[in-house]
């Protein structure tokens, strides 16, 4: 299989190394990671090939998205990886689009994600499957109603799997994602 992943660490690399994880275990498929945070010098998998997108951060407090190269603003380089992105996308036409965190963070991407999203759905675009690769632990929203009716809004309109990076031993997802335990049947309505 094409699996395209996509993953944006913008503060640390936690996300990066839980991401690199599966792209270790999908060994023996053509791996495509998509990323575009600060500049990492992480080692990938032989069978994974990296596509770095114009890079974007935040500050500690999470206070917004900051280019990583200080001569260009944050509308020219989120014009330049929306570009990018969606062009690899259709060049690519990848069997899987893994997209990791999105929706339940990371919807300062919408700019780049939605147009995919969309185009897949719509048929413009190749008819991957779409799949949320999501850990375990939330972080906690002020006003938790409405930000799970938004993540389960877009998960329905444009996802295909869920796929849950947790011990549930340890942690339930439905302990930071009360949508889960209030009602299952309304998270996700399609699968693969």
């Amino acid at each position: 299989m094409k699996v395209l992943i996509y993953c944006q660490h913008i503060w640390g690399v936690g996300h990066l190394f839980r991401i690199l994880e599966i792209c270790k275990a999908l060994q023996g498929n053509q791996v495509l990671l998509v990323t575009g945070g600060p500049q990492s010098t992480v080692s990938l998998p032989a069978h994974v090939q990296e596509f770095r997108l114009p890079g974007l951060m935040t500050d500690r407090n999470f206070s917004g998205l900051f280019p990583t190269d200080q001569n260009k603003t944050l509308d020219q380089v989120k014009g330049e990886r929306q570009k990018l992105f969606y062009d690899l996308f259709k060049k690519e036409g990848p069997d899987i689009f893994v997209i990791e965190l999105y929706p339940f963070g990371r919807r300062a991407f919408n700019f780049e994600l939605l147009p995919i999203l969309k185009g897949i759905r719509d048929g413009s675009l190749y008819g991957s499957r779409v799949v949320c690769s999501l850990r375990d632990i939330l972080v906690e929203k002020k006003d938790p109603a409405s930000y799970e009716k938004k993540v389960v809004d877009i998960l329905n309109r444009y996802f295909d799997a869920l796929l849950v990076h947790a011990d549930p031993n340890l942690v339930k997802l439905n302990e930071t994602f009360l949508a889960l335990t209030m009602s299952p049947s309304r998270l996700f309505t399609r699968v693969i």
